[in-house]
């Protein structure tokens, strides 16, 4: 069991890295067209993980790889920013595949210790149910950290976004993020709103524009 904790926990370590990497990289050339793809792969890559879809997160760092290499070859990145994520995403690919064979030898286990309960009883009469075990707390509060860790980054590239432009649409920000859904760039701006950070503007619906909350005004 710890090896398999121990598995995930490094997945998910090394899924940040290769996020932050593209975040930087995105943000080295914000007015490229790959500055948007890389920073959608960023965060689609956290949800992944987060979610524990172990086959889609290896798909998506496959397409990382072969988009970074694509901005290599255009002198968009350079050589030594591209071999650091690559090197990053061996190490996850490590990770994925050692937290893939801790859970299979868990479930040969579970499986082997099944048919030991049922040997000299007629098979056709059996049937093993099997209850689903409670999501641990720690489970719980891994998965809380790292979607509370994947709102701030977007929060972040939300405002960083809003500071070059002066103000934003949430189809801007749909356009910024495209891997992630509507609904969660909408929580995202209210939640800037209600930390003071951002103000609401305009007549409502697709005319609403969000802008930096100007800094309040102290006489001495």
């Amino acid at each position: 069991m710890k090896s398999s904790e121990s598995g995930k926990e490094s997945a998910i370590k090394q899924a940040f890295a290769i996020a932050y990497s593209l975040m930087r990289l995105a943000e080295s050339r914000p007015d490229s067209p790959m500055a948007k793809a890389l920073g959608g792969r960023a965060f689609e890559l956290i949800d992944l993980v987060s979610n524990v879809k172990s086959s889609e997160a290896l798909e998506a760092v496959d397409a990382i790889h072969y988009q970074i290499r694509l901005g290599e070859s255009v002198d968009l990145i350079s050589t030594e920013n591209v071999n650091i994520v690559d090197s990053q995403i061996a190490g996850f690919k490590s990770a994925i595949a050692e937290w893939v064979k801790t859970s299979e030898v868990k479930l040969n286990n579970i499986t082997v210790s099944a048919k030991e309960k049922i040997v000299n009883k007629d098979p056709v009469s059996i049937k093993v149910a099997t209850k689903p075990e409670p999501a641990s707390d720690k489970t719980n509060e891994e998965y809380e950290r790292s979607t509370k860790v994947a709102a701030q980054m977007r929060q972040t590239v939300i405002l960083d976004k809003i500071r070059q432009s002066g103000n934003c649409r949430l189809k801007d920000i749909l356009d910024l993020l495209p891997g992630t859904s509507e609904r969660t760039l909408r929580y995202d701006l209210q939640s800037l709103v209600e930390q003071g950070l951002l103000e609401r503007t305009g007549g409502g619906g697709p005319g609403t524009y969000y802008e930096l909350k100007p800094a309040p005004v102290t006489f001495s």
